[in-house]
């Protein structure tokens, strides 16, 4: 157990995680009011934090992260924070804990963003929930890790709350090889072909009854299904937690 004391923060709200293949050594990436933690889980019973990547601008509640090789992609809801990269191989030079770290770079193209998604097979970035696109889509390429470079933007589809992305490989031969992201929006949910970054396509949208807030789209890799979940059900309908399957073969 690493008490948020222990990480110098008040308050967590999300985690990823790293495995270093290279070195056999597992991180989990905390994300805390006032940065992003890095914690060495290879012992589960007796994680090291190791230190922290500050934010980029004010303390905020809410940040989210997700991994490409060895980069991880930071953004935050925190006015003027950006899009923090930081290269994770800095984790091996650790010598004494907890550390300080630097971002690898900080790009300032938007403000402030509630989460993003990285199709690892077309080296792709999603920034989703920002103060761009109407909080739609940015489309960033990773072919320079280090440096993501803005290629598109999506806004027709309106505010995005939570995504996953990938390149497809399912049943359906028409979109073999294309770059699919499943997006949750407050109301509703898409299936985006992002192939082009210059002009998205809606796929597919679907809505579920009773709907309180559409969260955590999961893309099963089956390719026939997209799991939804439902965030505010519980309070606003009395429902116990559910997951919604849709068939999208």
């Amino acid at each position: 157990m690493v008490p948020l004391a222990s990480c110098s923060a008040s308050g967590a709200n999300d985690v990823w995680g790293w495995y270093d293949e290279e070195m056999g050594r597992e991180y989990a990436l905390l994300g805390v009011n006032n940065g992003l933690a890095f914690i060495d889980v290879t012992d589960p019973y007796y994680p090291v934090y190791l230190g922290k990547l500050p934010t980029a601008s004010s303390n905020s509640l809410w940040r989210d992260m997700k991994v490409y090789g060895h980069h991880v992609y930071v953004v935050s809801e925190a006015f003027a924070h950006g899009l923090q990269v930081f290269d994770l191989h800095v984790l091996r030079e650790v010598t004494s804990t907890p550390e300080t770290f630097l971002s690898t770079t900080t790009l300032n193209v938007f403000s402030d963003a509630h989460n993003l998604a990285v199709d690892e097979t077309a080296g792709r970035l999603y920034v989703v929930g920002g103060n761009l696109a109407g909080g739609g889509l940015l489309i960033f390429d990773l072919s320079d890790p280090a440096v993501p470079a803005l290629v598109g933007m999506h806004a027709e589809s309106g505010y995005v709350h939570d995504a996953v992305a990938f390149t497809y490989d399912g049943p359906d031969t028409e979109h073999l090889g294309a770059q699919i992201v499943a997006c949750a929006h407050p109301t509703n949910w898409t299936l985006l072909d992002a192939s082009d970054p210059e002009d998205v396509v809606v796929l597919s949208a679907g809505q579920h009854p009773s709907n309180g807030y559409t969260h955590q789209p999961l893309w099963l890799p089956s390719g026939k299904h997209l799991l939804i979940g439902d965030e505010l059900d519980e309070q606003q309908y009395g429902f116990n937690t559910r997951t919604l399957w849709w068939n999208v073969a």
